[in-house]
């Protein structure tokens, strides 16, 4: 249990060092616009942690059928994709 444990632990932050070096590329070499790389960290970290959360051992139940790690992912997709309609709506109207 323990080992399942550790491993879990370590593919969680495997994949947020994974998301992280992503977005500091697209931040890079992207030409989003303000706010659609914290667009794209909260929708592609949110995503992961979901599915993270089906290995991990849980200490807490269920609640409507998902942990609670994976309702505070779904908040972290929903918001990302706020954000990110937001800065496109924001370059559409920048641009015409």
């Amino acid at each position: 249990e323990l080992f399942v444990s550790a491993g879990a632990n370590f593919l969680v932050i495997m994949v947020s060092l994974g998301v992280a070096v992503f977005c500091l590329a697209y931040l890079i070499y992207g030409k989003g616009g303000e706010g659609q790389v914290a667009a794209l960290f909260l929708i592609f970290m949110g995503g992961s942690r979901f599915f993270l959360e089906y290995i991990r051992i849980q200490d807490y139940g269920l609640w409507g059928g998902l942990f609670r790690g994976q309702w505070l992912a779904l908040v972290m997709v929903l918001l990302g994709v706020a954000f990110w309609w937001r800065a496109v709506l924001r370059d559409r109207c920048n641009q015409g």
